[in-house]
């Protein structure tokens, strides 16, 4: 059996938390000043959260599924996830 636990950490914290897929809590702060290629080519809408699934670590980088996009898997590095973190996730982990 399993339960689900909320992560409320740092995205400097979140990689001890990647030895199992995370749904991760993601998106723009409101009136966020960024890169017009976040909102124009990928599609993110300051203050609009969204949810991807942290597939793991790949070096200095995550592995992202994101299911809005089918079939799609992306690597972002860490000033992406910096960007984009809302600092909650949630796994399943052994019920005890």
């Amino acid at each position: 059996a399993w339960d689900v636990e909320v992560v409320d950490c740092s995205a400097e914290e979140l990689p001890q938390y990647a030895k199992t897929p995370l749904i991760l809590s993601v998106g723009l702060v409101r009136n966020a000043r960024v890169d017009a290629n976040f909102s124009q080519e990928y599609g993110w809408q300051p203050g609009v959260n969204h949810s991807v699934l942290m597939l793991g670590l790949k070096q200095d980088a995550i592995q992202i599924a994101d299911p809005s996009q089918p079939f799609a898997t992306e690597t972002w590095n860490r000033e992406t996830l910096q960007l984009l973190w809302r600092g909650l996730a949630i796994r399943l982990v052994p019920r005890r």
